[in-house]
């Protein structure tokens, strides 16, 4: 079995995901704010997208295969020497990384903001009246 990124990255993702079903037990409010939901969606995206990442490459590697054939169809028809490559899963033109990285920054961002304003809350709620 070839080496996958995605063996590294599922036990973190799974174990971020439980991070917000534990905060809903301890606190019920959490599940007001949108940006707890959004960290959410966030976490379950990325699960999603590691363990759809397989089929993508796949797919991915056939459909520029088929561009690079007409590619070296085109210039062996004008006497050249084909100069392309063909792609495989492992080495595509066309990758995941720009998903994973939009995904896991809008994911960190919301769980800073929900962080952040969580904790405000808490401070305003368990401070005297009158003192902030």
């Amino acid at each position: 079995m070839p080496f996958s990124p995605t063996l590294l990255l599922l036990p973190l993702l799974v174990v971020f995901a439980g991070i917000p079903f534990v905060l809903t037990l301890r606190n019920s409010k959490a599940t007001d704010s949108p940006w707890f939901w959004a960290y959410l969606f966030g976490m379950f995206a990325l699960v999603a997208l590691s363990f759809a990442g397989p089929k993508f490459r796949a797919r991915q590697a056939q459909l520029e295969q088929q561009f690079q054939g007409h590619e070296r169809a085109a210039q062996i028809r004008s006497g050249q020497e084909p100069s392309v490559e063909l792609s495989t899963p492992d080495n595509t033109i066309i990758t995941l990384w720009p998903l994973y990285a939009g995904l896991s920054a809008a994911t960190v961002i919301a769980w800073v903001v929900y962080w952040r304003t969580s904790r405000q809350l808490t401070l305003t709620t368990s401070s005297p009246p009158g003192r902030l």
